[in-house]
């Protein structure tokens, strides 16, 4: 069988015969040198880099933080509060919208004598089912804080804390100190958000 020309043999078969035409072993090729601690060192000096103190231990990246898409799509709410009166809606809320705020509840929770725990959840369960039904306006009676040890309102100081945070604030479009006529600083009145879509 003929020997085909060099140039159309197999690579693999480049490097024997070159070993066999001159006998000596084919060389190695070297290894990168790795660069000393000192040399390392040096480099990172002369970047601008200054070392950690032997006991800081690992050093992590701070990652920017991210605002959950559950918490994304509970509104952004206003909220003052001043002499015992109590006003919140949320931001970019329409004064058309806000208008509707005033007019005869629909439907009232009372929570005052109920500790704080036990009365954001009735609150919550209140909120989501008058919503539900599509009530527009309704009112929660918290109390003066005649009754509570130091004649603190416990209630009337943290509602409008639940009212404008989730999870909350989705059932909620607005809520002001209702007038003397429905209970004055000890209730709140509320206007909902529109019946969620199915």
């Amino acid at each position: 069988m003929a020997r085909r020309p060099l140039l159309q043999r197999p690579l693999r078969s480049l490097g024997k015969l070159a070993v066999k035409s001159t006998g000596a072993k084919a060389p190695k090729t070297p290894e990168p040198s790795k660069p000393s601690e000192q040399t390392f060192a040096e480099v990172m000096r002369r970047d601008g880099a200054v070392p950690l103190a032997p006991s800081a231990g690992r050093v992590l990246a701070a990652k920017p933080r991210r605002t959950s898409a559950r918490a994304a799509a509970f509104p952004s709410f206003r909220v003052e509060a001043r002499d015992g009166f109590i006003e919140g809606q949320r931001v970019r809320l329409a004064t058309r919208e806000l208008a509707r705020l005033h007019g005869p509840p629909e439907a009232t929770l009372d929570l005052h004598r109920k500790d704080a725990e036990s009365a954001r959840a009735l609150l919550a369960a209140f909120l989501q089912h008058e919503r539900a039904k599509g009530r527009q306006r309704v009112l929660v009676i918290v109390g003066k804080g005649r009754h509570s040890a130091g004649g603190f309102a416990v209630l009337r100081s943290e509602i409008g804390d639940w009212l404008s945070e989730p999870p909350l604030s989705a059932h909620v479009l607005a809520f002001v100190t209702a007038p003397p006529e429905l209970g004055g600083t000890g209730c709140l009145s509320l206007l909902l958000a529109p019946k969620a879509k199915r």
